[in-house]
């Protein structure tokens, strides 16, 4: 679900999905962020997590699961079909460890880029013991090895992310004048700048980024010191 819809718009802008396709299931945000149901609506589709999420398309099993007698457990035959029809199979912690990292663990170098969470302080322990509160046999000792998420994340790939410098980069003191930016001249036979010159750029001081910021943290910064460059110049064309 969008706890902050404004961060996850930006998001989308910044990767090319627009933040008008947000909610539609042609494109990749709801495959995490809402129930798809055939994973191609190119339409407004239900946002939040629901059972299909994590067991599934119920079109096909639903019927059949809901028979038989359910105190045989994993060897109800009705069980054992649905699996066949559908449902994906999560008392195997291989197969639930997939389906957790497929959108708990973020690989996607241009939604990263964009600033989206990567996953790394996603903690699976502490997410079975939330969904844990609808299974009818509670927690076993299965459901807290983390060994299946590690082995999925593995299998997935690292999260490649760009090295981050140990230089701190300053800022100037309140006192000192604004930066000004002045654009190199350009060819005449370059078609993305005009032959005339626009002049010095004012600029607010650049932000403070610290050794613990994070690559999302800082290439938002980038991004929006950059949009603000092309938004000064445009203004002055």
């Amino acid at each position: 679900m969008y706890d902050d819809l404004a961060f996850y718009e930006q998001i989308a802008e910044k990767a090319g999905v627009g933040a008008e396709n947000l909610f539609k299931g042609s494109h990749s945000c709801m495959k995490c962020h809402g129930t798809v149901i055939s994973g191609s609506e190119n339409e407004d589709i239900d946002e939040g997590v629901s059972c299909e999420s994590c067991h599934g398309p119920g079109s096909d099993y639903l019927g059949r699961h809901s028979q038989g007698d359910f105190m045989q457990g994993v060897n109800r035959a009705e069980y054992r079909q649905s699996l066949t029809l559908g449902l994906l199979e999560l008392k195997n912690t291989d197969v639930r460890g997939e389906m957790c990292v497929s959108c708990h663990y973020m690989t996607d170098q241009k939604l990263l880029a964009a600033g989206h969470p990567g996953g790394q302080n996603f903690r699976y322990v502490k997410g079975m013991r939330q969904i844990s509160k609808h299974w009818k046999h509670g927690m076993g000792d299965e459901d807290t090895d983390k060994t299946p998420f590690a082995k999925a994340k593995k299998k997935r790939g690292p999260i490649a992310f760009i090295a981050k410098t140990n230089a701190s980069v300053s800022t100037p003191t309140p006192a000192a004048p604004a930066r000004r930016f002045v654009a190199p001249p350009q060819a005449a036979s370059d078609p993305f700048f005009s032959t005339k010159s626009i002049g010095p750029l004012d600029l607010p001081p650049f932000p403070t980024i610290s050794d613990s910021a994070s690559v999302e943290e800082i290439m938002l910064i980038l991004k929006r010191r950059l949009d603000l460059i092309y938004k000064r110049i445009a203004a002055k064309k």
